[in-house]
C-alpha cells in the first residue's frame, strides 16, 4: 500500500492536481504492470475524475473506470473506439500478463492535432517508465514509436533490458500502424505475442 501511495503522490504532483488528464488504464496495481501498451493520447474525455477509481489498497479499477469511459460515450456512433476495441483485444489475448495502458501524451483530444503545446509533454510516461521499468514496451502510431527511439528513452530502454514489440512484428506492413488501422484478428495476434515473449 505505501508503494501505491507513494506512487500517486509523486503522480499528483507530476500533473500539478489535473483532474482531466489520463495517465495510465490498468486492473489493480500498475507497479505489477512489466507490460506497457503505449499510444498518442485518449481520444475520450470523462467526466469523472481519474482518481475516482483509484484507491491505495487495490490500485486502479478498470472495470468500473470502463463502465463510466462507456457511459461517456453515449451519443457516439460506437460505444467504444476503435482504438479501445483493439486494445481490449490485445488485454484479453495476452491474459494473465498484466499491461499498463499509457500514452505519450496524457490529455484526452478527439485527435492529436487537436493538442496544443503544453498538453505536448511526456513528463508522464517518461516518469511511469522509469518507475516501473517494464520487461515489455508495445509502442503503436508514428509518435509513439518516435518516442520509444528517442535517445534518451532509447538508453534507458536499453538499460533496464526491456524488449520493444510494434505493430510491424506482427503486421506485414512496411510502416507502423496505429492500432486503428489494426485488424482485430491482428490486435488479437499482438496480444498473443506478448504473452509468448513475455513468458520465454
Amino acid at each position: 500500500m505505501d508503494k501505491l501511495n507513494d506512487l500517486k503522490e509523486r503522480l499528483v504532483e507530476i500533473i500539478d492536481g489535473r483532474t482531466d488528464l489520463r495517465p495510465f488504464v490498468c486492473d489493480g496495481s500498475p507497479l505489477d504492470c512489466k507490460v506497457f501498451l503505449v499510444g498518442i493520447n485518449p481520444a475520450t474525455k470523462m467526466s469523472a475524475d481519474f482518481w475516482d477509481f483509484w484507491d491505495s489498497e487495490y490500485g486502479f479499477h478498470k472495470s468500473a473506470w470502463y463502465e463510466a469511459y462507456k457511459a461517456d460515450r453515449q451519443g457516439e456512433p460506437k460505444p467504444t473506439s476503435s482504438t479501445r476495441e483493439r486494445i481490449n483485444r490485445i488485454v484479453e489475448n495476452a491474459s494473465p500478463v498484466k499491461i499498463l495502458e499509457t500514452n505519450i501524451y496524457a490529455a484526452p483530444t478527439k485527435k492529436k492535432a487537436d493538442l496544443n503545446l503544453e498538453q505536448q509533454t511526456t513528463k508522464i510516461v517518461t516518469f511511469l517508465l522509469k518507475t516501473i521499468r517494464p520487461r515489455i514496451i508495445v509502442p503503436y502510431g508514428k509518435d509513439a514509436v518516435q518516442y520509444v527511439q528517442s535517445n534518451d528513452i532509447k538508453a534507458f530502454i536499453e538499460d533496464i533490458k526491456a524488449s520493444v514489440i510494434t505493430t510491424k512484428d506482427v503486421i506485414e506492413t512496411k510502416e507502423e500502424r496505429h492500432l486503428i488501422s489494426v485488424s482485430y484478428k491482428d490486435a488479437c495476434a499482438l496480444g498473443a505475442r506478448i504473452k509468448r515473449k513475455y513468458v520465454a
